[in-house]
């Protein structure tokens, strides 16, 4: 596993910390189905059903990317805690194992890569993290502010900075603000994608890697 942070990887925390403060805590609420309002089983069999949930697991290292390992460093320890949390928080309302860990592009000091993973042992459901958008052109738009896009296996809700207006160039070599993909291994173990400083299709290359290790 990668080490703890480092000082040139201090921005990379903080701003992991305050995805995890507005989003880890609703990072499955469109992925997952509902549980409120359904009838919770009691018998032997919904109990066999929750014995047998597969626990999800996240390798140490995929290609491009590694998994951050706690340290002594003091945002690594807060970002731990936050991680920790959140998990406790989605297995409490999910009733299932979740897995919340933080990836760190492995290309040196300039790649920016992040990603906050979080998986669960449940089946993906209806994925609109923006919710439904008609198509630009009919908003005046040559692109809009978030977009959803399949990449293979993968769907993606990409956010931009800002909406492009219809007729201005859209300048695709601008990365997105970020991005949330998420993806069902074959196992039952569904895989979300916070991430930032990449493309959809590294976030689902990095889907792609840890759905063929589960």
């Amino acid at each position: 596993m990668s080490p703890a942070p480092t000082a040139a990887r201090s921005r990379l925390v903080g701003i992991v910390l305050g995805v995890l403060g507005l989003a880890a805590l609703v990072v499955l609420a469109v992925v997952l189905p509902r549980l409120d309002g359904a009838e919770v089983s009691t018998d032997s069999s919904g109990a066999a059903a929750a014995d047998e949930a597969v626990e999800a697991t996240l390798p140490a290292s995929v290609p491009g990317f590694a998994l951050v390992e706690a340290g002594d460093d003091a945002g690594a320890a807060e970002l731990t805690a936050r991680l920790d949390s959140a998990e406790e928080q989605l297995e409490q309302t999910y009733e299932v194992p979740v897995t919340v860990g933080l990836y760190n592009g492995s290309g040196g000091e300039q790649d920016q890569r992040t990603a906050v993973v979080t998986a669960a042992s449940a089946p993906a459901g209806l994925f609109l993290p923006s919710g439904p958008a008609p198509a630009p052109e009919l908003v005046g738009l040559a692109r809009n502010q978030a977009e959803l896009v399949r990449v293979g296996d993968t769907i993606c809700n990409v956010v931009y900075g800002a909406p492009v207006a219809q007729g201005e160039q859209v300048d695709d070599s601008v990365p997105p603000a970020g991005v949330r993909c998420q993806q069902t291994a074959s196992d039952g173990v569904t895989f979300q994608v916070d991430g930032t400083g990449m493309s959809a299709s590294e976030a689902s290359g990095l889907l792609d890697a840890l759905t063929a290790e589960q």
